[in-house]
Protein backbone atom coordinates (compact mmCIF):
# COMPACT_ATOMS: atom_id res chain seq x y z
CA UNK A 1 0.00 0.00 0.00
CA UNK A 2 1.42 3.49 -1.06
CA UNK A 3 2.16 6.32 1.25
CA UNK A 4 2.81 9.57 0.61
CA UNK A 5 4.75 11.79 3.03
CA UNK A 6 5.02 15.30 2.54
CA UNK A 7 7.06 17.69 4.96
CA UNK A 8 10.15 19.84 3.85
CA UNK A 9 12.51 18.73 6.56
CA UNK A 10 14.68 16.37 5.01
CA UNK A 11 16.00 14.26 8.34
CA UNK A 12 12.30 14.30 9.76
CA UNK A 13 11.30 12.96 6.13
CA UNK A 14 14.11 10.22 5.78
CA UNK A 15 12.41 8.96 9.09
CA UNK A 16 9.11 8.87 8.82
CA UNK A 17 10.25 7.43 5.24
CA UNK A 18 12.19 4.20 6.50
CA UNK A 19 9.80 3.58 9.94
CA UNK A 20 6.77 3.26 7.15
CA UNK A 21 8.74 1.08 4.74
CA UNK A 22 9.75 -0.77 8.12
CA UNK A 23 6.01 -0.97 9.10
CA UNK A 24 5.58 -3.00 5.10
CA UNK A 25 4.17 0.19 3.42
CA UNK A 26 5.51 1.64 -0.05
CA UNK A 27 6.35 5.43 0.49
CA UNK A 28 6.69 7.94 -1.86
CA UNK A 29 8.43 11.80 -0.73
CA UNK A 30 7.82 15.23 -1.28
CA UNK A 31 9.44 18.30 0.00
CA UNK A 32 7.27 20.63 -1.40
CA UNK A 33 3.43 21.03 -2.03
CA UNK A 34 3.98 21.04 -5.50
CA UNK A 35 5.86 18.30 -6.07
CA UNK A 36 3.09 16.25 -3.59
CA UNK A 37 0.28 17.18 -5.74
CA UNK A 38 2.26 15.98 -8.78
CA UNK A 39 2.88 12.54 -7.52
CA UNK A 40 -0.68 12.45 -6.21
CA UNK A 41 -1.63 12.85 -9.88
CA UNK A 42 0.99 10.17 -11.08
CA UNK A 43 1.30 7.33 -8.09
CA UNK A 44 -2.30 7.45 -6.28
CA UNK A 45 -1.50 6.92 -3.10
CA UNK A 46 -3.69 5.25 -0.63
CA UNK A 47 -3.06 8.32 2.12
CA UNK A 48 -0.84 11.07 2.57
CA UNK A 49 0.58 12.33 5.79
CA UNK A 50 1.09 16.34 5.37
CA UNK A 51 3.60 18.45 7.33
CA UNK A 52 1.65 22.32 8.29
CA UNK A 53 4.36 24.01 7.68
CA UNK A 54 5.73 23.98 4.07
CA UNK A 55 7.59 26.81 1.79
CA UNK A 56 5.57 26.81 -0.53
CA UNK A 57 2.06 26.24 0.21
CA UNK A 58 1.39 25.67 4.22
CA UNK A 59 -0.51 22.16 4.84
CA UNK A 60 -3.69 23.56 5.05
CA UNK A 61 -3.90 25.14 1.41
CA UNK A 62 -2.49 21.87 -0.16
CA UNK A 63 -5.37 20.18 2.14
CA UNK A 64 -7.66 21.79 0.34
CA UNK A 65 -5.57 21.36 -2.81
CA UNK A 66 -5.98 17.71 -2.70
CA UNK A 67 -9.78 17.75 -1.63
CA UNK A 68 -10.63 19.50 -4.88
CA UNK A 69 -8.88 16.27 -6.10
CA UNK A 70 -9.02 12.98 -3.93
CA UNK A 71 -11.22 11.64 -0.92
CA UNK A 72 -8.38 10.02 0.11
CA UNK A 73 -7.08 9.88 4.01
CA UNK A 74 -5.23 13.14 5.29
CA UNK A 75 -2.95 12.90 8.22
CA UNK A 76 -1.24 15.83 9.17
CA UNK A 77 1.73 16.46 11.66
CA UNK A 78 0.76 19.97 13.67
CA UNK A 79 3.03 21.57 16.57
CA UNK A 80 2.75 20.29 19.77
CA UNK A 81 0.03 22.11 21.64
CA UNK A 82 -1.53 23.86 18.49
CA UNK A 83 -5.24 23.54 19.33
CA UNK A 84 -6.10 25.95 16.47
CA UNK A 85 -3.94 24.14 14.20
CA UNK A 86 -5.50 20.48 15.09
CA UNK A 87 -8.87 22.68 14.67
CA UNK A 88 -7.98 24.21 11.74
CA UNK A 89 -7.02 21.00 9.92
CA UNK A 90 -10.13 18.94 10.53
CA UNK A 91 -12.22 21.80 9.84
CA UNK A 92 -10.08 22.88 6.41
CA UNK A 93 -10.94 18.66 5.43
CA UNK A 94 -7.95 16.68 6.92
CA UNK A 95 -8.90 13.30 8.87
CA UNK A 96 -6.57 13.53 11.92
CA UNK A 97 -3.59 15.06 12.92
CA UNK A 98 -0.91 14.05 14.85
CA UNK A 99 1.15 16.54 16.91
CA UNK A 100 5.26 16.64 17.20
CA UNK A 101 7.83 14.90 18.30
CA UNK A 102 5.66 11.37 18.21
CA UNK A 103 6.91 7.86 18.04
CA UNK A 104 6.58 5.43 14.61
CA UNK A 105 4.19 3.47 16.24
CA UNK A 106 1.82 6.45 17.13
CA UNK A 107 2.17 7.23 13.42
CA UNK A 108 1.76 3.63 12.28
CA UNK A 109 -1.40 3.27 14.74
CA UNK A 110 -3.11 6.27 12.77
CA UNK A 111 -2.09 5.51 9.35
CA UNK A 112 -3.66 1.85 10.09
CA UNK A 113 -6.57 3.27 12.25
CA UNK A 114 -7.71 5.95 8.85
CA UNK A 115 -6.94 3.16 6.74
CA UNK A 116 -9.54 0.71 8.04
CA UNK A 117 -11.95 3.65 7.96
CA UNK A 118 -11.53 4.56 4.74
CA UNK A 119 -11.83 0.88 3.58
CA UNK A 120 -8.42 0.35 2.67
CA UNK A 121 -6.87 -3.39 3.35
CA UNK A 122 -3.31 -3.26 4.83
CA UNK A 123 -3.40 -7.11 4.32
CA UNK A 124 -3.88 -6.60 0.48
CA UNK A 125 -1.03 -4.73 -1.03
CA UNK A 126 -0.78 -4.60 -4.97
CA UNK A 127 2.45 -4.17 -6.88
CA UNK A 128 1.67 -3.94 -10.63
CA UNK A 129 0.64 -7.27 -11.80
CA UNK A 130 1.27 -9.02 -8.87
CA UNK A 131 -1.22 -8.90 -5.47
CA UNK A 132 -0.32 -9.90 -2.25
CA UNK A 133 -3.24 -11.16 0.67
CA UNK A 134 -1.33 -11.34 3.49
CA UNK A 135 -4.35 -13.01 5.54
CA UNK A 136 -4.80 -15.91 2.91
CA UNK A 137 -1.18 -16.45 2.12
CA UNK A 138 -1.73 -16.44 -1.62
CA UNK A 139 0.16 -14.25 -4.27
CA UNK A 140 -1.58 -12.84 -7.49
CA UNK A 141 -0.31 -12.81 -11.01
CA UNK A 142 -2.52 -10.95 -13.22
CA UNK A 143 -5.36 -12.09 -10.99
CA UNK A 144 -4.33 -15.81 -11.07
CA UNK A 145 -2.80 -17.62 -8.26
CA UNK A 146 0.39 -18.50 -8.15
CA UNK A 147 0.86 -22.05 -6.33
CA UNK A 148 4.15 -21.20 -4.29
CA UNK A 149 5.52 -23.46 -2.30
CA UNK A 150 6.37 -22.16 1.49
CA UNK A 151 9.40 -20.76 0.92
CA UNK A 152 8.53 -19.73 -2.82
CA UNK A 153 5.94 -17.51 -1.04
CA UNK A 154 8.01 -16.10 1.69
CA UNK A 155 10.61 -15.02 -1.02
CA UNK A 156 8.25 -13.24 -3.62
CA UNK A 157 6.28 -12.25 -0.68
CA UNK A 158 9.18 -10.23 0.92
CA UNK A 159 10.36 -8.53 -2.19
CA UNK A 160 6.34 -7.31 -2.94
CA UNK A 161 6.65 -5.44 0.41
CA UNK A 162 9.63 -3.62 -1.25
CA UNK A 163 9.39 -3.24 -4.32
CA UNK A 164 12.71 -1.83 -6.15
CA UNK A 165 14.68 -2.36 -3.29
CA UNK A 166 18.19 -4.69 -4.25
CA UNK A 167 17.93 -7.56 -2.17
CA UNK A 168 21.54 -8.93 -0.89
CA UNK A 169 22.10 -12.61 -0.91
CA UNK A 170 22.73 -12.29 2.97
CA UNK A 171 19.68 -10.25 3.39
CA UNK A 172 17.44 -12.74 1.58
CA UNK A 173 18.98 -15.87 2.95
CA UNK A 174 18.72 -14.68 6.79
CA UNK A 175 14.29 -13.65 5.53
CA UNK A 176 13.40 -16.67 4.32
CA UNK A 177 15.84 -19.48 5.76
CA UNK A 178 16.49 -17.66 8.83
CA UNK A 179 20.35 -18.47 8.99
CA UNK A 180 23.58 -16.41 7.58
CA UNK A 181 24.62 -16.70 3.83
CA UNK A 182 27.59 -19.46 3.17
CA UNK A 183 29.35 -18.83 0.02
CA UNK A 184 29.14 -21.07 -2.58
CA UNK A 185 25.42 -21.96 -1.25
CA UNK A 186 22.92 -22.36 -4.66
CA UNK A 187 19.45 -23.01 -2.62
CA UNK A 188 18.79 -19.27 -3.32
CA UNK A 189 19.52 -19.39 -7.20
CA UNK A 190 17.33 -22.54 -7.28
CA UNK A 191 14.33 -20.94 -5.58
CA UNK A 192 14.75 -17.79 -7.36
CA UNK A 193 14.75 -19.76 -10.76
CA UNK A 194 11.59 -21.73 -8.89
CA UNK A 195 9.24 -18.18 -8.77
CA UNK A 196 10.73 -16.94 -12.02
CA UNK A 197 9.64 -20.08 -13.95
CA UNK A 198 6.30 -19.74 -11.93
CA UNK A 199 5.38 -15.70 -12.81
CA UNK A 200 5.38 -17.43 -16.64
CA UNK A 201 5.89 -14.26 -18.78
CA UNK A 202 5.90 -12.06 -15.91
CA UNK A 203 9.19 -13.50 -15.05
CA UNK A 204 11.26 -10.28 -15.65
CA UNK A 205 9.75 -8.85 -12.53
CA UNK A 206 12.45 -10.37 -10.87
CA UNK A 207 15.82 -8.73 -11.89
CA UNK A 208 19.22 -9.74 -11.08
CA UNK A 209 22.28 -7.74 -9.64
CA UNK A 210 25.21 -9.80 -10.66
CA UNK A 211 27.34 -9.98 -7.94
CA UNK A 212 24.81 -8.54 -5.20
CA UNK A 213 21.52 -9.76 -5.31
CA UNK A 214 17.55 -9.44 -6.65
CA UNK A 215 15.25 -6.86 -6.76
CA UNK A 216 11.76 -6.98 -7.54
CA UNK A 217 11.03 -4.23 -10.75
CA UNK A 218 7.05 -3.14 -11.07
Amino acid sequence: MKILIVDDEVEILTIIQLGLMRAGYEVITATNAASALQLLAQQKPALAVLDVMMPDMDGYDLVQAIRRRSNMPLLMLTAKGSVAGEVASLELGADDYITKPFSMENLVAHIKALLRRSGENDQVLRRGPLTLSRSERRIYCDNTQLKLRPLEYELLALMIERPRHLFTREELYEAVWSKEYQEGERALDVLIASVRHKLGKRDCLIQTEHGVGYRLEV
